[in-house]
């Protein structure tokens, strides 16, 4: 089998890993838009950004506003992100990763390494 062909197959080893991770008793059960959310916070936390929720807003139009704050107050309660106040201004509260998502993205990249060991 050339590698070409072995693309869908180390995607769907990727898929089933990641599901995998997902069932971890240790992972809150996300819902497919607050995976998404979180997946869009975390490139932004990559790029070394400290996300306001105003800014998260921005960042994520896609998601109405109201939308948007119902589920970063899900993640909230499930562990994965925090807010912290800015200085004595409380209106303006970042928003940032918890251990737990720490973990829970090291987890992801350890899904993607194995699943990319079907292509060597």
């Amino acid at each position: 089998m050339n590698s070409f062909n072995q693309f869908p197959l180390a995607y769907i080893k990727f898929l089933d890993l990641v599901q995998s991770t997902q069932d971890m008793p240790l992972f809150p059960r996300l819902e497919p838009s607050e995976e998404r959310i979180l997946n869009q916070l975390a490139v932004q936390w990559n790029l070394g950004l400290r996300l306001t929720i105003c800014q998260a807003k921005e960042a994520l139009a896609q998601t109405s506003p109201k939308t948007l704050q119902r589920h970063l107050v899900k993640l909230a309660e499930k562990g994965l992100i925090t807010f912290q106040n800015q200085g004595a201004d409380k209106r303006g509260r970042c928003i940032l990763p918890t251990p737990l998502a720490n973990q829970y993205f090291t987890q992801m990249g350890h899904c993607l390494q194995m699943a990319s060991r079907i292509l060597q």
